[in-house]
Protein backbone atom coordinates (compact mmCIF):
# COMPACT_ATOMS: atom_id res chain seq x y z
CA UNK A 1 0.00 0.00 0.00
CA UNK A 2 2.89 2.34 0.79
CA UNK A 3 4.45 1.54 -2.54
CA UNK A 4 1.20 2.29 -4.27
CA UNK A 5 0.90 5.60 -2.36
CA UNK A 6 4.46 6.46 -3.15
CA UNK A 7 3.80 5.59 -6.82
CA UNK A 8 0.66 7.75 -6.75
CA UNK A 9 2.61 10.54 -5.07
CA UNK A 10 5.37 10.24 -7.69
CA UNK A 11 2.74 10.26 -10.44
CA UNK A 12 1.06 13.29 -8.82
CA UNK A 13 4.43 15.08 -8.55
CA UNK A 14 5.19 14.25 -12.17
CA UNK A 15 1.73 15.51 -13.16
CA UNK A 16 2.31 18.71 -11.14
CA UNK A 17 5.66 19.17 -12.91
CA UNK A 18 3.92 18.68 -16.26
CA UNK A 19 1.25 21.20 -15.26
CA UNK A 20 3.90 23.65 -14.12
CA UNK A 21 5.75 23.17 -17.39
CA UNK A 22 2.54 23.60 -19.36
CA UNK A 23 1.65 26.66 -17.26
CA UNK A 24 5.13 28.11 -17.85
CA UNK A 25 4.85 27.38 -21.56
CA UNK A 26 1.37 28.92 -21.62
CA UNK A 27 2.69 32.03 -19.83
CA UNK A 28 5.59 32.20 -22.28
CA UNK A 29 3.19 31.77 -25.24
CA UNK A 30 0.87 34.42 -23.78
CA UNK A 31 3.82 36.85 -23.41
CA UNK A 32 4.87 36.16 -27.00
CA UNK A 33 1.30 36.74 -28.19
CA UNK A 34 1.09 40.01 -26.22
CA UNK A 35 4.41 41.15 -27.69
CA UNK A 36 3.17 40.25 -31.16
CA UNK A 37 -0.07 42.18 -30.58
CA UNK A 38 1.95 45.16 -29.34
CA UNK A 39 4.16 44.98 -32.42
CA UNK A 40 1.06 44.86 -34.63
CA UNK A 41 -0.38 47.91 -32.83
CA UNK A 42 2.92 49.76 -33.21
CA UNK A 43 3.11 48.82 -36.90
CA UNK A 44 -0.44 50.08 -37.43
CA UNK A 45 0.40 53.32 -35.62
CA UNK A 46 3.55 53.74 -37.73
CA UNK A 47 1.51 53.04 -40.87
CA UNK A 48 -1.12 55.59 -39.84
CA UNK A 49 1.60 58.12 -39.00
CA UNK A 50 3.32 57.44 -42.33
CA UNK A 51 0.01 57.95 -44.14
CA UNK A 52 -0.60 61.23 -42.28
CA UNK A 53 2.95 62.39 -42.99
CA UNK A 54 2.57 61.45 -46.64
CA UNK A 55 -0.70 63.37 -46.78
CA UNK A 56 0.95 66.36 -45.09
CA UNK A 57 3.91 66.23 -47.46
CA UNK A 58 1.55 65.96 -50.42
CA UNK A 59 -0.42 68.95 -49.13
CA UNK A 60 2.80 70.93 -48.58
CA UNK A 61 4.00 70.03 -52.08
CA UNK A 62 0.69 71.26 -53.53
CA UNK A 63 0.99 74.46 -51.49
CA UNK A 64 4.57 74.90 -52.68
CA UNK A 65 3.45 74.49 -56.32
CA UNK A 66 0.67 77.04 -55.78
CA UNK A 67 3.08 79.52 -54.16
CA UNK A 68 5.62 79.01 -56.95
CA UNK A 69 2.91 79.78 -59.52
CA UNK A 70 1.98 82.93 -57.59
CA UNK A 71 5.66 83.92 -57.45
CA UNK A 72 6.01 83.46 -61.20
CA UNK A 73 2.88 85.57 -61.73
CA UNK A 74 4.27 88.26 -59.43
CA UNK A 75 7.62 88.22 -61.25
CA UNK A 76 5.81 88.59 -64.58
CA UNK A 77 3.79 91.50 -63.18
CA UNK A 78 6.99 93.19 -61.94
CA UNK A 79 8.57 92.76 -65.37
CA UNK A 80 5.48 94.27 -66.98
CA UNK A 81 5.67 97.22 -64.56
CA UNK A 82 9.32 97.74 -65.50
CA UNK A 83 8.32 97.89 -69.16
CA UNK A 84 5.56 100.40 -68.35
CA UNK A 85 8.05 102.52 -66.36
CA UNK A 86 10.48 102.50 -69.30
CA UNK A 87 7.64 103.45 -71.65
CA UNK A 88 6.63 106.27 -69.28
CA UNK A 89 10.21 107.58 -69.18
CA UNK A 90 10.43 107.42 -72.99
CA UNK A 91 7.09 109.24 -73.26
CA UNK A 92 8.30 111.93 -70.83
CA UNK A 93 11.41 112.36 -72.96
CA UNK A 94 9.25 112.59 -76.10
CA UNK A 95 6.94 115.04 -74.34
CA UNK A 96 9.89 117.26 -73.45
CA UNK A 97 11.13 117.12 -77.06
CA UNK A 98 7.63 117.93 -78.34
CA UNK A 99 7.26 120.86 -75.93
CA UNK A 100 10.63 122.22 -77.06
CA UNK A 101 9.61 121.81 -80.69
CA UNK A 102 6.28 123.53 -79.94
CA UNK A 103 8.08 126.45 -78.29
CA UNK A 104 10.36 126.67 -81.32
CA UNK A 105 7.37 126.62 -83.65
CA UNK A 106 5.64 129.35 -81.61
CA UNK A 107 8.81 131.46 -81.74
CA UNK A 108 9.00 130.89 -85.51
CA UNK A 109 5.32 131.83 -85.90
CA UNK A 110 5.85 134.96 -83.78
CA UNK A 111 8.86 135.88 -85.89
CA UNK A 112 6.91 135.31 -89.10
CA UNK A 113 3.99 137.34 -87.71
CA UNK A 114 6.39 140.19 -86.97
CA UNK A 115 7.87 139.98 -90.46
CA UNK A 116 4.39 139.82 -91.94
CA UNK A 117 3.25 142.81 -89.91
CA UNK A 118 6.36 144.73 -90.92
CA UNK A 119 5.93 143.73 -94.54
CA UNK A 120 2.25 144.62 -94.44
CA UNK A 121 3.02 147.97 -92.87
CA UNK A 122 5.80 148.61 -95.37
CA UNK A 123 3.51 147.58 -98.23
CA UNK A 124 0.77 149.82 -96.87
CA UNK A 125 3.18 152.73 -96.74
CA UNK A 126 4.22 152.06 -100.32
CA UNK A 127 0.59 151.97 -101.43
CA UNK A 128 -0.12 155.23 -99.60
CA UNK A 129 3.01 156.79 -101.09
CA UNK A 130 1.92 155.70 -104.57
CA UNK A 131 -1.49 157.25 -104.21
Amino acid sequence: AVARLEGGRDAALEYIEQLQGATGQAAHDRNRAERAEEEVREARLRQALDAKQLEAVSHEAGEARRLRAELLDAEAAVEELRKVELDAERIKGNESDLLAALRGARDEIASLDSELAFATTERGQEVVALQ
